[in-house]
């Protein structure tokens, strides 16, 4: 058995995917199918180790599904923050700390998040660790924005900004105006 194989796929396990994997259920309040797949893979293979069928190639496969599984998580956790991350620029004030904090935060999550998708693209079909270590540099300052973040009040402020803007500083009056004139002639018409 190739102890180096072993070691990488507890590597992943403990440092990627359960921190990973946990955020994500938490976040979402769901175990994605696609995740789910890649686990079930891995155990199969792990499984195959342990039964003695070909254990080398058993615990490569098995590594490879981990990875996945990693990936999948990080890329999922991203999908699922982004929103309220990308949007608390516009609203600061339902940032709970320092705004220069956040936008040191924000400017470096973004570099990191560049990094892993170049080097995810640049290295497709590998299994490299700086990958994954790129991914979770950019979603532990994600999440750490994520959790830092009043969603009550970015909601609040988000709706206050639909009503405000061109439309109801200009338009509307105008529209309201234009609709009480109206009212107001035809009501003249009739006393």
């Amino acid at each position: 058995m190739d102890e180096e194989l072993v070691k990488g796929i507890f590597e992943i396990y403990k440092n990627h995917f359960i921190p990973a994997y946990s955020d994500l259920v938490v976040i979402t309040i769901n175990k994605p199918s696609v995740v789910l797949l890649e686990i079930e893979a891995t155990y199969t293979h792990l499984m195959k180790c342990l039964m003695n069928e070909d254990v080398d190639l058993n615990l490569k496969k098995a590594k490879g599904h981990l990875y996945r599984a990693s990936v999948d998580c990080y890329k999922l956790l991203w999908e699922n923050i982004y929103d309220v991350v990308t949007k608390v620029d516009e609203y600061r004030s339902s940032y709970e700390g320092k705004e220069s904090e956040l936008l040191n935060k924000l400017k470096e999550m973004n570099r990191y998040m560049v990094d892993a998708r170049r080097t995810e693209v640049s290295e497709v079909g590998t299994e490299d660790l700086e990958i994954l270590s790129a991914w979770k540099e950019a979603l532990t300052l994600g999440l750490d924005i994520f959790y830092s973040v009043n969603k009550a009040e970015m909601k609040k402020q988000m709706k206050r900004s639909r009503y405000s803007g061109p439309f109801s500083t200009y338009i509307y009056p105008i529209i309201l105006g234009a609709l009480f004139l109206g009212l107001g002639i035809i009501i003249g018409k009739f006393l």
